[in-house]
């Protein structure tokens, strides 16, 4: 028969973890509210920018341009890869998903002879690729406590960072791995491409793009000229989705914990009354024996 008093214990144990829990459902709902509003805010912004980059992209004057990619792969290339974590726990499968993905794609372009360098931003990415694969060239990109990880500085940080290291040739080609958020019940972990940008062709073709848009100064200028600047706006985009991911997943995540304590207090409640119950019954059952007896 269970002891009362470890009954008791168990049932205060879970009614702090239910507190701990559902105080971290509120803390992460407030964030997941205001970051989404910088997300839809900043997302409006962001899809024009990068029709924009893909419109100019496409003009015959950057056709041989290094940073455009034209499908030339080099023998050994050198790749790499931006990953986006957090740098808490307790946020479901965020992590875990996104970096079993990122493996994988890892593990497949190994094998054709692609060398890797990672950039992490969060440090649970870091500490997973510092344990996979030691032998890589992997950094960290701490971030101020001011501003954190999802500031626009935080990213023209970054984007610094990649622009010196491409003007220095240390890779040619870059990918994004973050999580995109669609609602707060769907989030997709997601490797892009970062660099060189890709030049899709538009339906009606390169010559009714350049009859509509006269670029002044010349289109390799400005393609220069607003490189940095797309580079910052697509890392802080990809920031912000993570960001906002992150803590829609902690959301869903302590709602269910809190929810399942809860259900293991009233099991445990039902246990305790059962148990006691027991006791006293056993206790008046050797009462009425003791009286019969005399």
């Amino acid at each position: 028969m269970p002891n009362l008093k470890e009954l008791k214990n168990k049932q205060t144990t879970l009614r702090s973890t239910q507190k701990i829990t559902s105080a971290m459902k509120l803390v992460a709902s407030s964030k997941y509210h205001r970051s989404s509003k910088d997300f839809a805010r900043h997302q409006r912004g962001f899809i024009e920018f990068q029709n924009t980059m893909s419109r100019l992209v496409s003009h015959e004057d950057l056709v041989h341009h290094p940073w455009i990619e034209h499908g030339h792969t080099p023998p050994q290339p050198s790749h790499l890869v931006i990953v986006i974590t957090s740098s808490r726990g307790l946020c479901g499968g965020f992590n875990n998903t996104l970096l079993r993905q990122l493996q994988g794609f890892v593990d497949k372009h190994q094998q054709k002879n692609h060398r890797f360098f990672f950039l992490c931003v969060g440090t649970k990415g870091y500490d997973f690729l510092r344990s996979t694969y030691p032998s890589l060239a992997i950094a960290h990109a701490p971030y101020e406590k001011k501003g954190g990880q999802h500031s626009p500085f935080y990213a023209q940080s970054l984007a610094g960072h990649v622009m010196a290291w491409l003007a220095k040739g240390l890779f040619h080609t870059s990918s994004l791995c973050y999580h995109q958020f669609h609602s707060i019940l769907s989030q997709q972990p997601l490797i892009e491409t970062f660099f060189p940008f890709n030049c899709k062709p538009h339906p009606q073709g390169s010559l009714w793009q350049q009859r509509l848009y006269r670029y002044e100064p010349s289109p390799l200028d400005l393609f220069e000229a607003l490189t940095p600047c797309f580079m910052a706006s697509y890392l802080y985009h990809s920031l912000l989705s993570s960001f906002v991911s992150e803590q829609a997943t902690r959301m869903t995540a302590m709602d269910n914990a809190t929810r399942n304590t809860k259900d293991m207090i009233e099991a445990l409640e039902i246990t305790y009354n059962r148990t006691r119950q027991a006791y006293i019954t056993k206790e008046l059952v050797e009462i009425i024996s003791g009286a019969q007896a005399l």
